[in-house]
């Protein structure tokens, strides 16, 4: 993972692998302080790894806004009240997930009997932060390494859209939009800066160099 001191605090940039360490710690915490929540709380950090929903907006979602994309071949996440930077009123947007995230939270909502209009997370955006800092310093007193004391909710985030923008090469303008940011610009600070490698890397890519 990449660390770095930001105005509101650190930012970290985790590894595909380290993601995957935080949701199995999820449940793991959980089940060593004989909590009943375990699942709930491996689902929520898996939801922010795979859709980069911020906090706040764990509580809308509901089983019925899981819905087929246009073309029937994947699954679209409503959020209703997204942020809005620029007015202050909540966007809504529709955000692309994984089936096997999809498949996840159906499991859930039938073994729980949610109602269609029931929150998959009927908690408070600070419980689900609390969440992922409990995973990351389980993971922190596990390892050793103290870089996972300076993990929060808002890295799986910056993972996400890390991950989707760098390493997997999506449109900007359509991670912008999944995403809810205002602009291209404000998406890109959460992006790690490149060391000399991978800029000559990017050039070869596109046979510049």
């Amino acid at each position: 993972m990449k660390t770095k001191v930001m105005k509101k605090g650190w930012a970290v940039w985790l590894e595909a692998n380290e993601a995957d360490e935080l949701v199995d710690a999820a449940e793991r915490v959980a089940k060593d302080n004989s909590r009943m929540d375990g699942w709930q709380r491996r689902l929520a950090v898996r939801t922010g790894r795979d859709t980069g929903i911020r906090s706040f907006e764990y509580p809308q979602i509901r089983p019925k806004d899981i819905r087929r994309s246009p073309d029937g071949e994947t699954y679209l996440m409503h959020i209703e009240r997204g942020k809005d930077t620029e007015k202050g009123v909540g966007k809504s947007r529709d955000v692309p997930i994984p089936s096997e995230l999809e498949r996840e939270l159906y499991r859930f909502s039938q073994e729980r009997g949610l109602a269609d209009d029931e929150p998959f997370f009927d908690v408070h955006e600070k419980t689900i932060q609390q969440w992922v800092k409990d995973a990351a310093l389980l993971l922190a007193e596990e390892t050793g390494n103290d870089d996972w004391e300076k993990v929060s909710s808002h890295d799986l985030r910056r993972y996400w859209g890390h991950t989707l923008l760098r390493r997997r090469g999506i449109n900007p303008q359509a991670l912008c939009q999944a995403g809810g940011w205002s602009d291209v610009e404000q998406m890109l600070t959460y992006l790690t800066e490149l060391d000399d490698r991978e800029v000559v890397s990017a050039f070869k890519e596109v046979e510049w160099v």
